[in-house]
C-alpha cells in the first residue's frame, strides 16, 4: 500500500477575472488535462468577489515526482508566474500531513501579504485521535 498522507491545497485570487485567466492557462497543462485535475479543485466564491479554490485529498501517496501531485501543485507555480509577470494578487498555502508524527507541512505565501488572511483564517493543521475498534 505504501506511505499515505492527508493533503489540502488552497488558492487565493483577487478577483474572478484573475482566477479565470490563471485558470484557463492552468488547465491547458497535459498532466492537468491527463488526470482531470481542475475538476478536483473546488471554488469558491466569496461575498468580498475574492476567489478561493481548494483542493483536498486522504489517503494518497503524495511523492513531488508524481505526475498528478506536480499538476495539483503547478497551481501554485502559475500563480506566482501572473503575479510577476502581471502583478496578479494571490495566496497559496498547503498542509500535508503525513503516517509519521513529525511528517507535517504548513505552508503559505502571499507576496503582497494581504490575502494570506484568506488561508490563515480558514485552513490549519489540527492532528486528532481516532480510535477504530
Amino acid at each position: 500500500m505504501g506511505y499515505m498522507s492527508k493533503v489540502a491545497f488552497m488558492a487565493v485570487f483577487a478577483n474572478a477575472e484573475q482566477h479565470d485567466e490563471v485558470m484557463a492557462v492552468y488547465r491547458m497543462k497535459p498532466e492537468v488535462q491527463e488526470h482531470k485535475i481542475e475538476a478536483t479543485w473546488r471554488r469558491v466564491d466569496r461575498s468580498d468577489g475574492v476567489v478561493v479554490r481548494v483542493y483536498e485529498a486522504s489517503n494518497v501517496k503524495w511523492y513531488d515526482s508524481y505526475s498528478d501531485v506536480q499538476a495539483v501543485e503547478y497551481l501554485g507555480e502559475l500563480l506566482e508566474m501572473f503575479f510577476e509577470e502581471r502583478g496578479f494578487e494571490y495566496a497559496w498555502g498547503n498542509v500535508r500531513i503525513g503516517e509519521n508524527t513529525d511528517d507535517t507541512v504548513e505552508t503559505v505565501h502571499a507576496p503582497q501579504g494581504s490575502l494570506d488572511e484568506v488561508i490563515y483564517a480558514t485552513m490549519r493543521l489540527v492532528r486528532s485521535i481516532e480510535i477504530d475498534i
